[in-house]
């Protein structure tokens, strides 16, 4: 696996606009944000521009990514925010620019496909954590004390997790893996391409918001199905806001999971702080952790960072 250096103080962070636009004066906020923690800001040429649901057309979108990329007084980028627009960009990547010069990359949502397609075709670490316009107006304790650590090296170790978040285990077990995992419906739409990769003995975590349960329960099936639960080490789930809200005759999560999954010794955990959530856990993908799904626990059991 390939780290990138860690974070510093008044290092430079490149705000780039890989999917759906948002308002100029976001952006604004969110540079005064990170500039008063004492970083330097850049920002892609296009990343404020509007293409119907696109913050840019794709060659813009993706040339701001790939200048970011390559500019070596670059430390980190972090995506604006999410919604849709990522997936075509992934032929567009300077993934050698990854494997070169490589640098943090942060986002979460539509940037699942980035991150994923990035950390399988190079071994760069990137972290699934808050994005721009996210932390526009500060972070809470959990969530900035955990994106912080894992950017600068500070992360190894159990996770403690906020008052009123208690995960839950819906399969017995303990495993380790090396992390991989997004928003759910990215996860899948990327199954079948050359961006996938392989996930043998991998800690999988998955999100989602949105969604009718049906389709989580079609997405879940079409898992099962490409057999990625047979090849995974354990399942770490996350927040599924929006998604069983005024629901009726609908299964549980927990119902379609037993329903569906492989009959062997699969752990599985739920209820973590991660995904479209206000308190919110930063995963560094292809970082080795440990999960012990009766207890609740899980514990980084290395740094996604190098110093």
């Amino acid at each position: 696996m390939i780290k990138p250096r860690s974070l510093r103080a008044y290092d430079t962070i490149a705000i780039v606009s890989p999917a759906s636009s948002e308002k100029p004066e976001r952006f604004d906020a969110a540079d005064e944000y990170l500039s008063k923690l004492g970083f330097r800001l850049a920002e892609g040429v296009h990343a404020r521009e509007k293409w119907n649901y696109f913050a840019g057309a794709d060659e813009f979108r993706s040339a701001d990514f790939n200048d970011a990329l390559r500019d070596d007084s670059v430390n980190a980028i972090i995506g604006a925010r999410g919604g849709y627009g990522c997936s075509r960009l992934l032929p567009l990547i300077d993934y050698e620019a990854c494997r070169a010069n490589p640098k943090i990359i942060i986002g979460s949502s539509d940037l699942t496909a980035i991150l994923w397609a990035v950390h399988q075709k190079t071994g760069l670490a990137a972290f699934y954590g808050p994005m721009a316009l996210q932390i526009e107006g500060g972070m809470d304790e959990f969530t900035g004390g955990i994106l912080w650590r894992a950017l600068k090296g500070k992360l190894a170790g159990s996770v403690t997790f906020p008052t009123g978040c208690s995960p839950y285990c819906i399969r017995p077990g303990i495993a380790r893996g090396r992390l991989i995992g997004g928003c759910l419906s990215l996860v899948v739409s990327l199954l079948g391409t050359e961006y996938f990769g392989e996930v043998e003995g991998r800690i999988l975590f998955l999100e989602e918001i949105g969604e009718k349960p049906y389709r989580i329960d079609r997405m879940l099936t079409h898992l099962r199905n490409a057999g990625v639960f047979d090849k995974i080490a354990g399942l770490l789930l996350g927040d599924f806001r929006q998604c069983w809200e005024d629901e009726r005759n609908s299964f549980t999560l927990e119902e379609i999971l037993h329903q569906i999954l492989p009959q062997r010794d699969l752990p599985v955990m739920a209820g973590l702080p991660f995904g479209h959530c206000a308190v919110n856990m930063t995963l560094p993908l292809g970082v080795e952790v440990e999960m012990e799904a009766e207890n609740g626990r899980l514990a980084f059991l290395e740094e996604g960072v190098e110093f």
